[in-house]
């Protein structure tokens, strides 16, 4: 009889510690697969996509339904943009896209958001393009030598800044009062700046 109790609570323990292994490595696996999605996630939206506009983020503009967003590296940029790609990718341009929004007034915004790297190079960048602009106009809010526009373009209106590592290009069509498009401008800014300073 003592034996045979024996028997039984020594399973009793076996069973026990079986269960609590089991319970552990379950529990693990769990903290394991948690850690990678929060993390998968957080390296999504820290890369240059995170400032992709989505439809709500800015009243009244929506991406280009036809060609509206488009990805690129270093390496396939001068394939996939025309115009400047070469000195882009030659001034440290690593990685970026170029988005088309629309607004419901008719007026249109090409956007290219680019990362360099580094706050300098992204600024350098800037500073290129500030010199082949004759003259040289400042955004309502953003008068830094930082950022720059140009009104040559009829009813145009182009804006080149940077935040942080990030350089942002701005191309506005569509109007003919060049000093509204300078305050949309300001209000892209805004939502651009901010953007960056939740990624830091």
């Amino acid at each position: 009889m003592i034996f045979s109790e024996c028997g039984s609570s020594n399973n009793q323990r076996r069973w026990f510690v079986r269960y609590i292994c089991s319970f552990i490595g379950f529990s693990m696996v769990c903290i394991f697969f948690s850690c990678k999605l929060v993390t998968d996630n957080d390296s999504t939206s820290r890369t240059v996509s995170a400032f992709r506009i989505a439809s709500g983020d800015l009243s009244g503009w929506t991406e280009d339904n036809a060609s509206g967003y488009v990805e690129f590296t270093k390496n396939n940029m001068n394939a996939l943009v025309d115009g400047d790609a070469p000195k882009y990718v030659a001034q440290g341009m690593i990685e970026g896209f170029r988005q088309n929004l629309t607004s419901g007034k008719g007026s249109t915004l090409r956007v290219f958001v680019l990362d360099f790297g580094t706050d300098s190079l992204a600024t350098a960048m800037v500073e290129t393009k500030n010199k082949d602009i004759s003259d040289p106009r400042s955004v309502p809010g953003f008068g830094d030598s930082s950022t720059v526009a140009d009104l040559s373009g009829l009813n145009a209106v182009s804006v080149f800044t940077s935040f942080g590592k990030y350089y942002f290009e701005l191309l506005f069509g569509g109007y003919p009062d060049q000093n509204e498009g300078l305050n949309t401008a300001a209000l892209f800014l805004g939502y651009y700046q901010n953007k960056e300073q939740k990624l830091q």
